[in-house]
């Protein structure tokens, strides 16, 4: 019997749109491989619609559906809020569980994480909106990043949006402000001069590493303009014209991260090469895009998989899976209970 999923997108965050994009994509591959796909539309005020009518899809519990393949990017969607919604309702679903999603949405905790585990990073520190009263304060702060460029950007979206290069203390704290607007929470790094590397995971015992991709850009910066108009002249090549040692490096690295920071299923990292040849860990996409030009699906592409194959594997996997128990000590392989009939 085909699995009948519901693709979850939207949401009230400032991806919203992008998120239209990854669902039409992951819907299409759903379809192809033969699954029976419900859409839910989340508007910007927190109403679910479905087929041009509102509705309550948990109302009851639980949704008629087999498993939930969440696509709001961002805030309540990919930071953990949701995740927590479809285990209470007993749901299974696609991605990282609440844990996950909220480290790898949080740049600061998760650079911390990363950290932690021995990863390489650029410098950053992280600025507070009420801090920004100071500027001279936050100015002297983050002198220790060294010189500019420098880059800021809140610490609790993707999608690149509101992110800035500065090259100056007024354009730094300009771009505070800017990006205070979005988040209370906001990350300044450093600026490097180096190739951007990025390498898809899907998840498993071990998780699986595709191939390395390299984005080239024409834009100051890979900005929302360069990962979404066609017309910006960005260019991804797969593979990337690395050498095999710097590949597995990065494949055993982005494996590294996505454990590190209790990623589930699927994850997208992001990698800095620099120009005197070091491999630094930019940051882990928990919910990667979907897009036709999304490198998640296009990495797994290159790697033998095609989207159908990825979108099926993903919800097979989270069918497998099941919902999450409600007491941990009941949970079997695979999280199913193992509770005897006669105790339920």
């Amino acid at each position: 019997m085909a699995l009948r999923v519901l693709v979850v997108f939207g949401g009230p965050s400032s991806e919203h749109e992008v998120s239209r994009m990854s669902a039409q994509g992951v819907g299409a591959s759903l379809a192809q491989a033969g699954c029976d796909v419900v859409y839910a539309e989340v508007d910007r005020d927190g109403r679910w619609r479905s087929g041009g009518e509102y509705l309550d899809p948990f109302g009851a519990g639980r949704p008629g559906v087999d498993v939930v393949f969440p696509l709001i990017h961002g805030p309540f969607g990919e930071d953990g809020s949701l995740q927590g919604l479809l285990e209470w309702c007993g749901v299974p679903y696609v991605g990282s569980d609440v844990v996950g999603s909220a480290v790898a949405i949080d740049k600061a905790v998760m650079k911390t994480v990363l950290s932690a585990a021995g990863l390489p990073a650029v410098r950053w520190c992280l600025v507070h909106r009420h801090e920004l009263a100071d500027g001279r304060e936050v100015l002297e702060r983050c002198e220790a990043l060294g010189d500019y460029p420098r880059f800021v950007k809140p610490a609790r979206l993707g999608s690149s949006v509101a992110v800035s290069k500065v090259r100056s203390d007024a354009e730094l704290l300009a771009a505070l402000a800017s990006a205070a607007r979005y988040d209370e929470r906001v990350l300044v790094e450093e600026g490097v001069r180096a190739r951007e590397l990025e390498c898809a995971i899907l998840g498993g015992r071990p998780p699986r590493a595709s191939a390395v991709g390299e984005i080239r850009h024409r834009r100051e910066f890979y900005d929302y303009t360069a990962k979404y108009d066609a017309g910006a002249g960005t260019r991804l090549d797969i593979p990337a014209r690395v050498e095999e040692g710097v590949a597995a490096q990065v494949r055993a690295l982005a494996v590294a991260a996505f454990e590190a920071c209790a990623a589930r299923d699927l994850a997208r990292v992001d990698f800095f090469l620099t120009d005197d040849g070091r491999l630094l860990v930019n940051e882990i996409n928990t919910l990667p895009g979907f897009t036709p030009y999304s490198m998640y699906p296009l990495l797994w592409q290159a790697s033998g998989m095609s989207p159908a194959e990825l979108a099926l594997a993903l919800v097979q996997a989270a069918a497998a899976r099941g919902p999450r128990p409600r007491r941990e000590a009941d949970a079997g392989e695979g999280g199913t209970s193992a509770r005897p009939e006669a105790a339920r």
